[in-house]
């Protein structure tokens, strides 16, 4: 006959959640209870002692690991948080112990995203007060500093960031790693993982410290003047934009007059009235405007591959223009045929002048990944609904072919402004369009060969 248990189902469940740790607590305990029980019975009083001292030192060690876990804590700091492909960054990696009791052991399992390489690292360790554990910066403070200079990382180190270390009580450990980003894109570094022990090594705790960094490498920027382009003036053939157009029928001020204005801007009536000359401001109509458009197929049917080189080699160019446009004051923009599955949709930066707006292009062309939603022959057309009329669409594609000459000859009838940038293939001759052609060898030596298509926009 089966007896209904009511605390089964309890016992049960109370069993899965345990931890291995719990469990093997748990098995101390109870021998221990056990034992206890068994020397009261024999009447061994040195049994009954030895007892008392393990249990005296199991108690001990669960409460400081209790303490400990609650009072050593593990966060990272970037120095800066974004940075261009090639260049390199500093992360520091802080480990703080904010309680009376020293911690024996603390290993954290941490590690960078691939596309980052540790160059040289250095140790910064303080103590001698809670308010130094506590520093939200890497700063040296009164007490005991370890290794202040950077040294070269070793051989082995890599991508990894893991440590073991052991903290006095208010004490804070802080590893710097300067690493280099070969890559561009979005990275990711993943949660850590921190176990310690308690003040006398036999008990074991983890730590999972929510800690979630995103960094962004931009792509590499060249300057135009070194490229070998065949104009050395890519907009030149547009030099009426160069000053923002004004309507003379708008006007909104006056302002003092100023060596080189008009005399035929001078507000008379002003001048008359205040004694000064007056020259009339007027209503910005429009403003020079350029919006990138990338093509990514670097072969002209999607099933040939991919070569990332060529790839990483237009996006890099496409940077570069960009970077050029906004110093000298144009209001830029970003289009891509390319997928960014770090962005919910099509990479596009809507063409403006904002002192963010070249930070939110490179961070479009961060993103872009190698495989194409349209060709560029069908996003051209797609995209012209997004784009002003009068702005300048400035193309920069690694191949070629007779479909898309004929959609840049459609465009330049319909009386748009293009600019044609060919990377390591011939321009065509178009009429209306102003082409150049851009060699690869330049560009491709600082990309490393072949490599895997999902690396070449990050992790």
């Amino acid at each position: 006959m089966h007896v209904h248990d009511p605390m089964r189902h309890a016992r049960k469940h109370f069993a899965y959640f345990m931890t291995q740790q719990q469990q093997t607590t748990a098995r101390m305990i109870s021998s221990l209870i056990l034992l206890g029980v068994f020397a009261v019975l024999l009447r061994a009083s040195a049994g009954l002692v030895a007892i008392a001292i393990v249990a005296t030192v199991a108690l001990v060690s669960f409460i400081s690991r209790r303490i400990l876990m609650r009072r050593v804590s593990y966060w990272r700091k970037f120095e800066p948080q974004r940075a261009f492909q090639g260049e390199e960054m500093v992360l520091w990696c802080n480990l703080a112990n904010r309680s009376w009791l020293p911690a024996v052991s603390v290993y954290v399992d941490d590690t960078a995203p691939k596309g980052f390489e540790c160059v040289a690292e250095r140790y910064i360790s303080t103590s001698g007060s809670p308010q130094a554990a506590a520093l939200p910066a890497p700063e040296v403070v009164p007490g005991h500093a370890m290794q202040a200079e950077w040294v070269a990382a070793t051989t082995g180190l890599d991508r990894d960031l893991s440590q073991r270390v052991a903290l006095l009580p208010h004490e804070r450990f802080s590893r710097g790693v300067r690493m280099r980003a070969k890559k561009r894109g979005y990275f990711t570094f993943e949660p850590p993982h921190v176990r310690l022990t308690d003040v006398l090594g036999l008990l074991e705790g983890e730590l999972h410290p929510p800690l979630v960094d995103t960094v962004i490498v931009y792509p590499r920027v060249y300057a135009l003047e070194d490229l070998p382009l065949r104009s050395r003036e890519p907009f030149g053939a547009l030099p009426a934009l160069r000053t923002l157009v004004e309507d003379p029928l708008r006007i909104v001020g006056t302002r003092d007059y100023a060596y080189g204005d008009s005399f035929r801007q001078v507000d008379w009536k002003s001048t008359a009235r205040r004694s000064k000359l007056q020259t009339r401001v007027v209503e910005r109509a429009s403003e020079p405007s350029v919006t990138i458009v990338l093509n990514v197929s670097t072969f002209t049917y999607y099933w040939e591959g991919i070569e990332v080189n060529i790839f990483e080699a237009a996006v890099s160019l496409a940077a570069s223009f960009a970077k050029w446009a906004h110093e000298q004051g144009w209001a830029i923009g970003i289009s891509s045929n390319g997928n960014a599955p770090q962005l919910q949709q099509i990479p596009r930066v809507r063409a403006r002048r904002s002192p963010n707006q070249l930070a939110r292009v490179l961070e479009s062309l961060a993103a872009i990944g190698p495989h194409f939603f349209y060709p560029l022959e069908e996003f051209l057309f797609f995209e012209q609904r997004f784009l002003p009329a009068s702005s300048t669409q400035l193309i920069v594609t690694p191949i070629m072919n007779v479909r898309i000459e004929d959609a840049l000859r459609k465009l330049s009838a319909q009386g748009k402004s293009v600019i044609l940038v060919c990377i390591g293939c011939a321009a065509p001759f178009i009429e209306g369009v102003v082409a150049m052609e851009m060699p690869l060898e330049p560009l491709a030596r600082d990309f490393q060969q072949g490599g895997a298509v999902e690396e070449a926009a990050g992790d």
